[in-house]
């Protein structure tokens, strides 16, 4: 799941890959439900339930009845405090252009490509770790091995 904003992370890095991943999925279930012709309520609800992501989910309804009660599609995401300034500000601009659909196309393929490059950042940080509790256990066993042909000598 995606950790809230300011949560530690149990491993540096895994947070931000998720986060693009699920934005990728919202933003292209977002291109895909809009285009469709269902009702602005049905589309977001869909598109958040698309991103796979219990945290997303369960801000469906706050979603929902923010459009319910008026609010913009950029004020309804707004309020589910699941989406940075930069992605609202996209929004906005699409929403007021009427083209939501072109711009969530350019979103997905943006947070596609920035899945991809976390991903390869997260993997270097594994390799990092693997290498350095290999190398840990190397000194270990030296001093260890070390350690009996010294008692063996009887130093």
């Amino acid at each position: 799941a995606v950790r809230g904003r300011g949560e530690a992370e149990p491993l540096p890095g895994l947070g931000p890959a998720l986060y693009a991943l699920v934005m990728g999925r919202f933003t292209m279930a977002l291109k895909l439900t809009a285009d469709s012709g269902l009702s602005i309520l049905k589309v977001v609800k869909l598109s958040l339930e698309a991103t796979g992501n219990a945290l997303f989910f369960s801000k469906a309804d706050v979603v929902v009845n923010a459009l319910k009660n008026g609010a913009t599609l950029t004020d309804a995401l707004h309020q589910s405090q699941l989406f940075d300034e930069e992605f609202l500000h996209i929004v906005a601009a699409a929403e007021e252009g009427g083209r939501v659909p072109e711009m969530m196309q350019h979103q997905a393929e943006y947070w596609h490509e920035e899945t991809a490059r976390r991903l390869t950042t997260l993997a270097g940080l594994l390799t990092f770790g693997m290498w350095l509790c290999y190398a840990g256990f190397m000194v270990y066993m030296i001093f260890r091995i070390a350690g009996v042909y010294l008692g063996a000598l009887g130093a």
